[in-house]
Formats: C-alpha cells, structure tokens, sequence
C-alpha cells in the first residue's frame, strides 16, 4: 500500500512481522501512526512509523528513547508500548490502540465544558503526568490531540516523541531548536531555558483554561470568569498561577496544581444558595407532598414494569451530538419547528460534519466503519449507549429523541408491540437457509466453523443466550455474514420507527448493521420531495403480486457500527416515508461485514426490539 503523506513524501507501509496494518489514524511531521492487528493474538493496535525510512534517511539513534521511555511508564492512563524495531529501513513502535479518539474531537471553540466534567477529566490527566514525574520523565508536549480515549471511556495520555529524562532536559535543547506546540508549550521551553516539571505544569493548565473557557489562553492572562461566568473565582486563582509566565511563580508540580484545581471545584460545589433552600422547600410543601399523599391514597398497587435488558442507567443524558449531511439545507431538518437553532443537549453542543460526497474522513470516536446512509442523521452519544436519528420530514423528531433520551433507553416493548419475534433468541429460533418461520440464516451453503450464525450462551451471559456472528476466515472475510427474519405486521405510514438492540464484539474489529427494511409504495404521479429522497436511496422492487399498485422502493436505515468489546446499546430511529409498506421484503436483518476487510471477529446480538413510537406521547 502506497500514498503520499502530509510533508509530500512517498507514504509505503511496511510489512511488518505478525502484525496486518490497516488504516491511518494519525500523522504528523515525522511519523505517521496506523491502525493494526496482531495476528497471533487477535487484538488491535496502534503502529507508530517513521516516515523516513531508516535507510534513505536514517531516524537520529535517539529514535528509541520514546518507546524506552514509554515502557518504563505503568499506568492506567498512559498509552502502553507492546514492541519496537526496524524492518525494511523502517522504525517502528507498537501501542496500545484508543479506539475513542483524541480529547480534541470533543472540544469546540467557544463552547465550555461543564466545570464537574473538565475537572474530572483534568485529575485524571493530572494522575498521569504526575506518574510520569515520579519516574523521573518530562513529557513537554501535552496538549489535546494527546490525550486519547479508550473505548470505556477512559483516558490514555500518548506521544512522548519530544520527552527526556530531568536529567537530560538541558542536552535536550542544546541544538537550539524548538519541537514543542507552541500554544501549549511553557515560555521557558520556546526561549531554550531549563525545563522541570512546571514545564508539564503550564501545559496542563493550558489544556484546562481551555477546557473551563472555550478557549485559549493569551500571552496577558485574561480571567477566566470573563469567558465562563460560572466559574469560581478560586478556579481563576488557580488557572493564573498555573499559567504564570515565570516558572518561579508557577505550581512546582502537577500535584500542588493539582490539588488547586480539585480544592476550587469543591468550594463552588459546596456554596449553599439559601433563597434556592427556601425555594426548594416551598416546592417540596405545594408539590412533593401531596404527591405522596396521592402515593398514600391510592386504592390498588401496580405493578412496576419489567426491565427491558437494556441495562440502561436512569437519567441517563446524551454527551455528545453529531449531524453527519451532505448539504447545508440539510440541516432544516433538525431545527425544529420554528426553523432556529440546531437541536441540542445540555453540556453536549452539536458537531456538524459535512460528509462531502463521502471524501471526508469519519470524525474520530464515533462507532462507524463508513460514512453512514441515507443522510442526514443524527448520531448521539451517551455512557451506555449510541443512537443514530433519520428525520425524513419531521424536524422535531431529533430534539424529541434528545429529551426522551432516557425513555428510549429503558421503555419497555410490550410483546404484542416488538414487531421483532424471537429478539431475546431463545428457543430454536434460528434456521439456517432461507427456511423458518423466525430468523433465516441467509446463504448457509459454505458456511463452517470459522463462519457462521448460531445461537449461543456468551461467558459474561451465560444465563441469556444470543445471536453469535463468527467470521474467523480472513479469506471469506469481505463477504457478508447474515440472516434476516420477515416482520409480517406493517408499521403505519409516516410512522416513527425505534430499533433498540444490544452488541458486543470478541476483537472489536467487526462492522454490523440491524436494520429494518420497508418497501413503501410511492404513486408514480408523486413528485414531492419526500419521495425524490426515498427514490433516490432505491433500489426499486419487483410488484408484490398480492399487492396492488406500482411497484415498491426500499427504504432502509443500514447503520454500520463497530461494536466494542463491552456490552452497548444501539438506538436507530427513523421516520417512515408517508406511504403504505408492502409486505413482500418487509424484513428486519442482521449483517456483519470486516473492519478492515481482511479482519475477522465474532459479534453477539441480543435484546432486538422494533416498535412504533407514537409522536404524542413519551416512550
């Protein structure tokens, strides 16, 4: 595989022993980083290169004091090195892959994080350097783009290409040149003076001003309170000392900042408001009692509903929203009513991505091996789950999926409601070919140990069995692996449709798509925009002949995820077309595909769940 990089020199990838290299996730100027896997062991990694190779240009015999570094590092929140080397005039590191993407993809400028949440993510970024410290190590280049997050949410600090030891920081400057960023970088490190860890200290406090503001620091400390006049003042205290020009007047190290920043955040948590005490108690007598009374008064007991299986968390927000589309009159879609601002959440801002014809490069952290399709959609994010919204024509369908979030993560489907039998795959529920009366394996001819569709007990569930997709055989790898069960009740037309499901993967490298297909039929004379988009999704279907009428066009909502190797939900909501379904290919599939196509993974599906959400009511 061959290209060309950032700098404009030739991009080869080498091959390299045991490992498969896949795509680029990263590159800068002197090394470009991939994603991998190993193959003996089946796990993805990141592979750092440099991007001269050894031979034409030899790497400076320091090149492996970033991956000794590393490795003498253990913590959970520094990237771990596996490996490094040479191979065909190539320098090389193995590390451990952040399948969630750089803490830069969730920043935006001019839009605060919540204090609670940057002051959680700061400790434990701090935790990090302040381990580093203790071994003895600078790292000299924090910043956003090396902070990283794991697919549990954790995070992972990275890139030690420019760290020394204490003890070498002053021979690390001696060519009298600068490899820091220069936004972040301590005024000491660009002027060539000696380095300790206030070092560290300014670009931490660099990376919370932002966090806190919105925005940068400048060269003249401008208040924080100015940009974000919710935070204490003890905060600012804290961030201006920390950015302080001088380093003697500077923390002396990442614990004293540190603890700072978790003392000023403690102080504004524990303000007590007490006019909002007397508020509270005056809502508490006219609002909560008499509901208890009404509790008290009630004459017979109802049940609480059963649980769904989502194992959702109660209240449960969505932390991050992004609209994926193809062109700005796109987004009307999800302005509401009044046509005016983009829906939204609290604390989560959206991030608008213009897919550019599918040329555009995925934004990081989100779940989906290819641009997804039809467009636009909403995809949102929360601790337990991702939901993936398809307006059509309603655009208070997104903010509606927004607010009831919670709902539609824990709403239970009454069984004469879930247009899916058999979602839970208890029983002999699957048949291989395009047999049964439930779920049909698809093409089951060359079907093996290596590749296949069973029902299965997962060791982290063994109590609740699963849909089990096996695709071990790398030859067969590109061709899709799936089975499909025909819904014979029709949704309305124009009708909200949730597909609510649960997935995980063994490696994390699987793409799969749940999705339901409905074959709407469109009057030829039909003209509107409504179904110029339907058409133009297509494919059009041969006539039902127990139907009458044109023949139908497929609608369908394929959303490819990669399912990580926790247990997570998936949401797709999407809006039926205005017109009748026919019921000849009316069916609910399951599909897995490779990511990358030489991969190969097994996924578990369970809790597959297909109901009507009536737009007057809450799930």
């Amino acid at each position: 595989m061959s290209g060309t990089s950032q700098n404009g020199s030739p991009e080869v990838q080498p091959r390299i022993p045991g490992l498969d290299l896949g795509e680029k996730i990263g590159e800068g100027s002197t090394s470009t980083v991939y994603c991998a896997v190993h193959r003996t062991l089946q796990r993805t990694v990141a592979v750092k290169i440099l991007c001269a190779p050894a031979g034409e240009n030899p790497a400076p015999p320091t090149w492996l004091r970033e991956p000794q570094l590393m490795a003498s590092l253990t913590h959970p929140h520094v990237v771990t090195v596996y490996d490094a080397g040479e191979v065909g005039g190539y320098n090389y590191m193995v590390m451990e892959f952040a399948a969630g993407g750089a803490l830069r993809s969730r920043m935006r400028p001019g839009h605060p994080w919540p204090p609670d949440e940057a002051t959680r993510l700061l400790d434990r970024i701090a935790g990090a350097l302040d381990h580093i410290h203790e071994r003895g190590i600078l790292h000299l280049d924090l910043k956003p783009e090396n902070v990283l997050f794991a697919d549990d949410g954790e995070i992972k600090i990275t890139d030690f290409g420019i760290s020394v030891a204490h003890t070498g920081a002053g021979a690390r400057l001696e060519g009298g040149y600068f490899c820091g960023t220069l936004d972040y970088c301590a005024p000491e490190y660009r002027a060539g003076l000696a380095l300790d860890e206030r070092a560290d200290v300014f670009s931490l406090a660099t990376v919370a001003y932002e966090l806190f503001t919105g925005r940068l620091p400048g060269r003249v400390y401008v208040p924080a309170l100015r940009h974000n006049p919710r935070l204490p003042k003890s905060l600012d205290d804290a961030l201006r000392r920390g950015l302080a020009r001088d380093p003697d007047e500077r923390y002396a190290s990442i614990k004293q900042f540190q603890t700072a920043l978790a003392g000023a955040c403690r102080k504004n948590a524990g303000r007590v408001n007490h006019r909002a005490l007397a508020a509270l108690g005056i809502i508490a007598a006219l609002v909560i009692l008499p509901l208890a009374v009404a509790k008290w008064w009630r004459p017979t007991a109802v049940a609480d509903p059963e649980p769904s299986g989502t194992q959702a968390v109660d209240g449960e927000r969505p932390d991050r929203l992004v609209v994926l589309y193809d062109r700005s009159d796109d987004l009307a879609l999800f302005t509401g009513p009044d046509g005016r601002g983009l829906v939204g959440s609290l604390g989560a801002p959206v991030e608008r991505v213009p897919a550019e014809a599918g040329g555009t490069p995925l934004p990081p952290g989100l779940p989906l091996s290819v641009w997804p399709a039809p467009r636009p959609v909403l995809a949102i994010r929360s601790p337990s789950a991702w939901g993936f919204v398809y307006p059509l024509q309603d655009r208070t369908l997104a903010q509606r999926v927004v607010t009831n979030w919670p709902d539609l993560l824990r709403a239970v489907a009454p069984s004469g409601q879930n247009l899916v039998k058999a979602g839970g795959f208890d029983g002999d529920c699957l048949a291989p070919g395009h047999a049964g009366a439930l779920w049909r394996g698809g093409n089951s001819a060359g079907w093996s140990a290596s590749r296949q569709i069973t029902l299965d007990r997962p060791r982290d569930r063994p109590d609740n069995p699963a849909l089990l997709l096996t695709n071990l055989d790398p030859s067969q790898s590109g061709n899709l692996l799936g089975t499909y069960q025909p819904l014979a009740q029709a949704p309305p037309a124009g009708a909200v449709l949730v597909l609510r499901y649960r997935a995980r993967s063994l490696h994390g490298h699987g793409s799969l798509a749940v999705y339901s297909g409905m074959p709407v039929a469109i009057p030829d004379d039909e003209t509107g925009p409504v179904a110029a988009r339907v058409r133009g999704l297509g494919p059009q279907l041969s006539a039902d002949p127990s139907a009458s009428g044109p023949a139908p066009w497929l609608y369908r909502c394929p959303n490819w995820v990669i399912p990580t190797t926790q247990w997570r939900t998936y949401l797709v909501v999407c809006e039926l077309p205005p017109y009748p379904t026919q019921r000849l290919h009316r069916n609910l599939v399951i599909d897995l595909a490779a990511t990358p196509q030489a991969a190969t993974d097994q996924v578990w599906v369970d809790d597959v769940e297909l109901f009507v959400w009536r737009p007057e009511g809450k799930p």
